[in-house]
């Protein structure tokens, strides 16, 4: 906060907003509250040829879609400057979600599948390392549902700065998939999630958890 406090002294010397770190937050949400079918919540650039990612295949006729379904409103929100293009994108977005909520809850369980497999993207085909994506993503899925059930069988167990890890990251996981998002966000908290793998995996005991787990079982039973 030290280091980046001058930065936000003059974001909100132009902007009169606290924390203000950049202009781009709108235009992710505008992305994420997309309510066109074949749109995933990805974030595509403002002049909408379809080319944030080079390793992605595109198609003229995708490009030609993109461009019927955001070429009038972002044209139109682009003739104002920076800050109010901000502002316009945020309220587009809440519109969007407004008149399609199911469509914004899609689009938010699409971003955690593009953190986890770096899949899907809108009007693009992925090569082959899809199928790294999904093998790694995987393991970081099922290893974190095993993670889960043993934090909530052995609670009591864990120590407070564990739990604010796992308070803190479940924050922002969650947040971050209310905008376009994409493997760095997950990246940033690996180690995070390797240190709960450590602590579990060397002060669990595994006597007991086997015991709870077939009391459990009896009960489901």
């Amino acid at each position: 906060m030290l280091v980046t406090l001058p930065y936000l002294v003059y974001t909100y010397s132009l902007t009169g907003k606290a924390f203000y770190w950049g202009d781009s937050g709108g235009m992710s949400l505008y992305w994420m509250s997309s309510p066109f079918d074949h749109e995933y919540g990805d974030w595509k650039v403002p002049n909408l040829t379809n080319n944030q990612y080079p390793i992605l295949f595109k198609s003229a006729e995708a490009v030609n879609l993109l461009k019927k379904n955001h070429s009038k409103e972002i044209k139109d929100i682009q003739k104002h400057n920076e800050f109010e293009q901000d502002v316009l994108f945020k309220q587009k977005a809440l519109e969007n979600i407004k008149k399609k909520p199911f469509k914004f809850l899609k689009n938010y369980y699409y971003n955690f599948s593009r953190m986890l497999f770096n899949f899907p993207y809108s009007y693009s085909y992925q090569d082959g390392a899809i199928v790294e994506n999904i093998i790694i993503g995987s393991l970081i899925l099922w290893a974190s549902v095993a993670g889960i059930i043993l934090s909530w069988l052995n609670w009591r167990r864990i120590i407070s700065p564990v739990k604010f890890l796992l308070l803190i990251t479940g924050v922002y996981l969650a947040l971050s998939g209310a905008l376009s998002s994409y493997p760095r966000q997950l990246d940033v908290i690996v180690p995070v999630l390797l240190f709960w793998m450590a602590f579990l995996f060397s002060n669990i005991n595994t006597i007991s958890l086997k015991f709870r787990l077939q009391k459990i079982w009896k009960m489901l039973i």
